[in-house]
């Protein structure tokens, strides 16, 4: 099980906006949870911050997929369908479960 601190703060970490009305807070994990780590740190962030780190995971994620795909012999099929879902998640604003979860009332997310 991991153990996890969580920063309280009233701006978010990323930008500085006072979280408000119009400012949703959430909360980002400072390790991704699939390393699964035994020590987490949760920080403040905006909603819109909590969007573009997750459209830059995404990102990145195509990026070592076409990486694989240059240099890989063995694996291009998996690969290339790898990519194609990367990229019909990304067309439609999806954001990985493990960034977004746990949504709770006060619109903070774990």
């Amino acid at each position: 099980m991991t153990q996890i601190i969580t920063i309280q703060d009233d701006e978010c970490w990323r930008c500085g906006k006072a979280f408000e009305k119009k400012v949703v807070k959430t909360s980002h994990h400072a390790i991704p949870k699939n390393l699964k780590p035994k020590k987490n740190i949760c920080v403040p962030i905006c909603d819109d911050c909590h969007e573009e780190i997750n459209k830059q995971d995404i990102n990145s994620l195509r990026g070592l997929t076409y990486k694989l795909l240059k240099t890989s012999q063995g694996i291009p099929e998996a690969v290339k369908i790898l990519m194609e879902k990367l990229n019909n998640l990304s067309k439609k604003g999806v954001v990985l479960e493990s960034s977004r979860a746990g949504k709770t009332e006060q619109g903070d997310k774990t």
